[in-house]
C-alpha cells in the first residue's frame, strides 16, 4: 500500500473524529496523514478548517496561533489546487476540476 493511500485512510479517521466533535483528535490524525501524504490538498484544506474551528474557542495567544496555522494550511491547499466552491455551482466546478486533473495527468483516468 502506498504512503499516499495510507495517509488518505488516516485522514478519514481524522475527519471522523472531527465530525464527532473531537477537533483535537481529528487534527492529530490529519497531522499524521500529512506526514505520509504531504502533497494532499484535501488534507491541508481540512486541517485549515479544523484549526480555524479551534481558533474560535481558544484563548490568547493560542487563538492567533491556530488562526495562523489555519491560514498556512489554506494557502498550501490553494497552491496544490484546492478551490472554494459555492453550492450553487458545485457540480459544474467539480466536473471542470476533474477534467483539469485528467488533463494534467496526461488524459488518463
Amino acid at each position: 500500500m502506498s504512503s499516499e493511500l495510507c495517509g488518505d485512510l488516516i485522514a478519514e479517521n481524522g475527519i471522523y473524529w472531527a465530525r464527532k466533535g473531537d477537533v483535537v483528535r481529528g487534527i492529530i490524525y490529519l497531522d499524521r496523514a500529512l506526514k505520509l501524504n504531504p502533497k494532499s490538498a484535501d488534507i491541508h484544506y481540512t486541517l485549515g478548517e479544523l484549526y480555524r474551528e479551534l481558533a474560535k474557542t481558544a484563548v490568547a495567544p493560542f487563538d492567533r496561533q491556530h488562526s495562523r496555522i489555519s491560514k498556512e494550511h489554506f494557502q498550501k491547499a490553494a497552491s496544490l489546487g484546492v478551490i472554494r466552491l459555492s453550492n450553487k455551482n458545485y457540480m459544474a466546478e467539480q466536473e471542470k476540476a476533474q477534467e483539469a486533473y485528467r488533463q494534467a495527468k496526461g488524459g488518463h483516468n
